[in-house]
């Protein structure tokens, strides 16, 4: 009896939550009153677009269009060149080129200057740059002296005439080409001789002074001439120009004769020399 009473009490306390669940009130919503979700909204009429296919069913399919061209190619257009400047205008007093007449002026007086001097005288044609000419010159000198002790006297005259090819190259120029530098070179052919001449005096009757020659000596050589320089010239006007030069000057001495005798070897001279020069261009 004791343990049928213990199982109905165990039964009782099983069931008694499902007792209370089945009492309490229901709060889920009806199946037909179930919110269903919102529905897209219809899709608006379309109108058909030109060129396309409209389907059967009255839908317009995707419209057919025409293949697009690839773009040309462009060639690349080089960069614009900016034209050079137009080179500076000459006035019209500016030398040119022509007939080239030039003075040349030694500004040192000595022996050895007087033996290699060079021409006095240049005469050629002036190209752009370059003027090619022939120097001439001609030099003479006289020397006297009288002795009162011995009453005599004694003279010297000296000659030397040459023949110089010359260039002068412009190394450069102003940009109204009005001043030049340039190089001078010229290599030549000349002759040299000197005279002395001495002579005795005496005085004779009545006071006359009477003189004889005593001695007569002479000489003469075979020149070579060779000059190397430096030079300028400022064109005031299109015809006439000033300038200067310096440079070195070496003169070789070859068959040399004295009193009609001859001398064996040569004698060479070298110096520096600086001269003045004038100039006239007759031409274009």
């Amino acid at each position: 009896m004791y343990h049928v009473a213990q199982a109905v009490l165990s039964f009782a306390f099983l069931c008694a939550p499902l007792v209370a669940y089945a009492h309490e009130p229901t709060s889920a919503t009806p199946p037909d009153q179930v919110s269903q979700p919102a529905s897209a909204p219809a899709a608006e009429a379309v109108a058909p677009v030109p060129g396309s296919v409209e389907s059967p069913g009255g839908v317009s399919s995707t419209p057919v269009l025409p293949p697009i061209p690839a773009p040309a190619a462009t060639a690349e257009v080089a960069p614009e060149r900016v034209p050079a400047p137009p080179p500076p205008s000459h006035s019209d007093d500016s030398p040119r080129s022509g007939l080239l007449l030039q003075a040349r002026m030694q500004t040192q007086l000595s022996l050895v200057s007087f033996v290699t001097s060079t021409s006095g005288f240049l005469v050629g044609y002036q190209f752009s740059r370059v003027a090619l000419g022939a120097g001439l010159g001609l030099t003479r000198a006289g020397y006297s002296q009288d002795h009162t002790d011995t009453q005599s006297s004694s003279s010297i005259d000296g000659t030397i005439f040459q023949i110089t090819p010359t260039a002068i190259v412009d190394v450069w120029r102003s940009a109204d080409r009005q001043t030049r530098a340039n190089l001078v070179a010229s290599v030549g052919f000349g002759m040299g001789s000197y005279t002395v001449n001495s002579e005795s005096c005496s005085t004779g009757a009545a006071n006359v002074r009477v003189c004889t020659a005593n001695k007569k000596q002479s000489a003469s050589a075979i020149l070579v001439p060779l000059q190397l320089g430096f030079g300028g010239d400022h064109f005031l006007s299109r015809h006439f120009a000033l300038g200067v030069e310096a440079g070195l000057q070496y003169t070789l001495a070859t068959s040399i004769k004295i009193s009609g005798q001859d001398l064996s070897g040569n004698v060479s001279m070298q110096a520096f020399y600086g001269l003045a020069r004038v100039t006239m261009l007759i031409g274009e």
